[in-house]
């Protein structure tokens, strides 16, 4: 999954023009009390933040990890991915590349909050929106196929053991 994701990665980064002075990972937010209740899922984020970080060579200041998609009047878990964006410019970042973890494929809800509102927010911080680039989720890339496919393999053997498929 870390080597598809740094792959998709890589290729935005070659086609998209100029370089990405900052790395912003956003993931699907969700109310703070699942995680303060017990459940794993900011510490699932961190960890697949960290370890993209180490394949990518990623140094801390390179990135932000973000959660995105709040709505009603409960705490969410931060930083908004909204507020990243907005305050960006602040920061000194001029080329961002947006990378939406909270999916495995380009849905609706990530390319217009993501790729519309999101772009919006990093103008209204007064960023050139053309130089704001959303990376595409994994989709049809063939190292997240090669992943699902050793996944599926895995469930029908009955094993996480590698060696045994």
């Amino acid at each position: 999954y870390i080597a598809a994701l740094a792959a998709r990665i890589r290729r935005t980064m070659q086609t998209a023009s100029g370089s990405h002075d900052k790395i912003v990972l956003t993931f699907h937010g969700l109310p703070e009390r699942y995680v303060s209740s017990g459940g794993p899922y900011r510490s699932h984020c961190e960890t697949t933040t960290a370890l993209l970080a180490e394949r990518m060579g990623w140094q801390p200041d390179d990135y932000i990890l973000c959660y995105q998609s709040r709505f009603g009047p409960e705490t969410w878990l931060g930083p908004a991915t909204a507020e990243v964006l907005e305050h960006l410019a602040s920061q000194g970042v001029r080329r961002p590349l947006v990378v939406a973890r909270g999916s495995t494929t380009d849905c609706l809800e990530t390319l217009d909050e993501l790729g519309n509102e999101g772009r919006g927010q990093f103008a209204e911080g007064g960023c050139d929106p053309d130089s704001y680039t959303l990376c595409p989720c994994l989709n049809d890339l063939p190292e997240w196929i090669d992943c699902m496919t050793s996944l599926i393999k895995r469930v029908e053997c009955g094993t996480n053991d590698a060696s045994k498929l």
